[in-house]
């Protein structure tokens, strides 16, 4: 049950900061944006992380368990995520939200897909007839008028 609500707080999230990154997009720009997101994004990392060292959930010793590959891989993760909200906020910038968000979504769909099957996900039809399912409502959805 708590795994559920956690879906339904990341799919509210995510639906909602599209439109209120485009808000601000129109009064600071993509850059300041950019800037000020992760600005306050550090911030509360920050505290977060200060509360889990507090409360012994975290430690900084885990740093040692990384290798130089380990650390080579969560820089390609750092600048994904940097490299992937920059061009979001710049297609925010260009775009409309509404077909913008379910084309991201969708390919993140078939990408996934893809990667699962190289990294020995299984995948069966049940699966495939709803991903196909997914990705058809959106395109009904979406693009026909």
């Amino acid at each position: 049950m708590l795994l559920w609500l956690y879906i339904f707080i990341i799919v509210i999230c995510w639906a909602l900061t599209p439109f209120f990154k485009k808000r601000l997009i129109k009064k600071v720009g993509s850059q300041n944006l950019l800037i000020l997101n992760h600005f306050v994004i550090t911030m509360l990392i920050i505290i977060y992380f200060a509360y889990l060292l507090k409360t012994k959930k975290c430690s900084v010793s885990c740093l040692k368990k990384l290798d130089k590959y380990d650390i080579g891989v969560l820089l390609l993760v750092s600048l994904g995520t940097v490299l992937s909200t920059v061009l979001l906020l710049e297609a925010l910038n260009k775009s409309n939200i509404s077909q913008l968000m379910p084309t991201i979504t969708t390919l993140v769909i078939i990408f996934t897909l893809i990667i699962s099957y190289y990294y020995g996900e299984t995948i069966n039809y049940y699966k495939l007839a709803g991903i196909f399912l997914i990705i058809a409502g959106i395109i009904l959805l979406n693009f026909i008028n």
